[in-house]
């Protein structure tokens, strides 16, 4: 009797897992949640507190699966350890370890989950995040010598221009445009992977060859465009404020997510089980 009292109150092992994973996702973007409240509230909740729209989806995806899980499973003594680790990073003043546990976390359950359960979604899902929050910034900060190039080379066919390395030559008499790791395709690249795992997870469609293929596509179409807006910023370089920071950046923000968003939409349709 004693027995199971205790165990109708342990909590159920995907539940638990989503809603401290969502906690510890927060945590890893807290630097983007706090800068964003320095141009002030009203600002930072039409910008999305800095965290773009696919991560806030990721977010819902996550505590959705978590919420809707039906699989009865209890936490054992061992994940409760897992999670007592992960809130215990969560609470510590800086961000790295958040970021760790988050990543640990993620990997755990992703390990421990039955193939194809919600609980393994959830997992893949926190490890995508951290393509956007972690692993893009990271990378091009140790080969954007080797990646920003293939960015401005690709600007500067678009525009007509020369280019040298990460620079794209513009006009004479005006300033040459220096390609920026903030302005680099490879930060949308990890957001087509967030996005395709995302749907995925909420649809319960397989990981299979439609889904790896829209991704594929996906992330060729963001390429092309973020190389439209670099080449827009070379051919007209006394609009380069309002395309860089301004209404151009914003309109060619929402023009990644509307070529991104179909193209894994369908990817995921065709990925289901009752597809044809």
């Amino acid at each position: 009797m004693v027995g199971d009292s205790i165990g109708r109150h342990i909590p159920c092992r995907t539940e638990l897992f989503a809603v401290v994973l969502a906690v510890a996702v927060l945590n890893a973007a807290s630097h983007r949640i706090i800068g964003s409240l320095e141009d002030g509230l009203a600002a930072a909740v039409i910008g999305l507190f800095g965290i773009s729209a696919i991560v806030w989806f990721a977010l819902y995806a996550i505590v959705k699966l978590g919420l809707d899980s039906e699989d009865g499973l209890r936490a054992s003594s061992r994940d409760l350890v897992v999670v007592g680790l992960v809130v215990l990073a969560c609470l510590l003043p800086t961000r790295a370890p958040a970021v760790g546990a988050m990543l640990g976390g993620a990997a755990y359950l992703f390990i421990t989950a039955a193939r194809g359960s919600q609980a393994r979604w959830i997992g893949a899902i926190t490890l995508s995040l951290g393509g956007p929050l972690l692993l893009g910034p990271l990378a091009l900060n140790l080969f954007g010598t080797e990646l920003l190039p293939l960015d401005a080379w690709l600007g500067a066919t678009l525009a007509g221009n020369p280019v040298s390395g990460n620079v794209i030559q513009t006009s004479e008499g005006q300033l040459d445009l220096l390609i920026m790791p903030g302005c680099s395709a490879f930060n949308n690249l990890t957001m087509v992977i967030v996005l395709a795992l995302s749907l995925a997870g909420l649809m319960g469609a397989k990981f299979g060859p439609w889904l790896k293929g829209g991704m594929l596509v996906a992330g060729l179409a963001v390429v092309l465009v973020n190389g439209a807006r670099l080449a827009a910023m070379a051919h007209y370089p006394e609009h380069f404020e309002w395309l860089h920071k301004g209404g151009g950046a914003t309109l060619f923000g929402y023009a990644t997510l509307l070529v991104m968003a179909p193209i894994v939409g369908f990817a995921v349709m065709r990925s289901q089980p009752d597809a044809r």
